[in-house]
């Protein structure tokens, strides 16, 4: 994505972003609470 230069992570949609971090917190949270 870096090749892709700063803007094209400029025009990605902010609702994108937060969306991608909400699903990413909720698998680490899965697998934090999953017993070892």
């Amino acid at each position: 994505m870096a090749g892709n230069g700063p803007l094209r992570g400029a025009q990605k949609s902010s609702a994108a972003v937060s969306s991608e971090q909400a699903s990413e917190g909720g698998r680490q949270a899965r697998s934090l609470q999953r017993p070892a």
